[in-house]
């Protein structure tokens, strides 16, 4: 939890911004933001977010990418590039609910 509130900023900006914007911030991030992203992904898999079945539903379509990314022997060069490439439409789905219920419980202490 430490580390994603650490990089909030960063994946908030990622979330938000189009295409081509979301690729240079993933190739130009910190590892640090690229391992958040990573973990974040692990916990989604391991079922410590509760996301709606609609979110379930456009996540698992890139359940391939999601485990690949969250696989801890997988290289930063690796998921850093497995971003890049499907960064795109897959991000969002991924960091929304997550910035939503981060942003949600820094407001409530």
């Amino acid at each position: 939890m430490s580390s994603i509130k650490h990089h909030l900023n960063e994946l908030r900006a990622i979330c938000k911004c189009k295409n081509k914007k979301r690729k240079a911030i993933v190739q130009n991030a910190s590892g640090g933001v690229i391992r958040t992203i990573a973990q974040l992904g692990k916990n989604i898999l391991n079922g410590n977010f509760k996301l709606s079945p609609r979110q379930k539903q456009r996540l698992r379509r890139h359940k391939n990418t999601l485990r690949a990314l969250s696989l801890k022997r997988s290289s930063l060069k690796k998921k850093r590039k497995l971003l890049m490439q499907k960064g795109g439409a897959f991000l969002p789905l991924l960091l929304a609910p997550i910035l939503s219920a981060v942003a949600g419980s820094l407001f409530n202490t």
